[in-house]
């Protein structure tokens, strides 16, 4: 049987590489340098460590060191896409969003929608929920909010982007 030549040269090349990974990955087990980064120690005088920077004036807690170091970017992993738009919102530019929000609303005569289904970061609202431009003053403040419809749900405010009507920033009293 006559093998093509470029499937020839393939079988060639795969064969060693096969050997060297099973004999590597052998030899490895066998010296001990097969070691988990969980077992490594910092070198004393290393730029980073454990992800985050350690040189004098870094930030302690930055967003780039990873989620097991560090609990507020684990709850950071947790949020969804959406819930990065006013992510950077401090709390009283989010107090003055819900109390803008709030003290725009008209209270209709309909049942309300549930908070615990609408209220919530990704949700899709339905046409149901009466949507409005957010108020103005708020609007001049915090330049991302022109961008999307308000809504109050429950005892929540709610911001949503306008094409999708997916809620992209929850505003509560607190």
């Amino acid at each position: 049987m006559r093998l093509e030549p470029v499937r020839a040269t393939a079988i060639l090349i795969a064969i060693p590489a096969f050997l060297f990974t099973f004999a590597g990955g052998a030899l490895a087990q066998g010296t001990g340098q097969d070691k988990r980064a969980d077992d490594v120690k910092p070198q004393p005088n290393a730029v980073f460590v454990n992800g985050a920077l350690a040189v004098p004036g870094a930030p302690a807690n930055s967003e780039t060191v990873p989620a097991k170091f560090s609990e507020q970017n684990a709850a950071d992993d947790q949020l969804p896409t959406w819930g990065y738009t006013f992510h950077h919102l401090t709390a009283e530019q989010r107090r003055a969003i819900y109390e803008s929000i709030a003290a725009k609303n008209q209270k209709s005569s309909s049942s309300p929608p549930n908070p615990d289904t609408y209220a919530v970061l990704g949700a899709v609202l339905p046409d149901s929920i009466p949507l409005q431009s957010p108020p103005t003053d708020v609007a001049a403040q915090i330049a991302d909010v022109k961008w999307y419809l308000a809504a109050m749900i429950g005892d929540k405010a709610v911001l949503v982007e306008p094409a999708s009507k997916v809620v992209v920033g929850v505003f509560t009293q607190k």
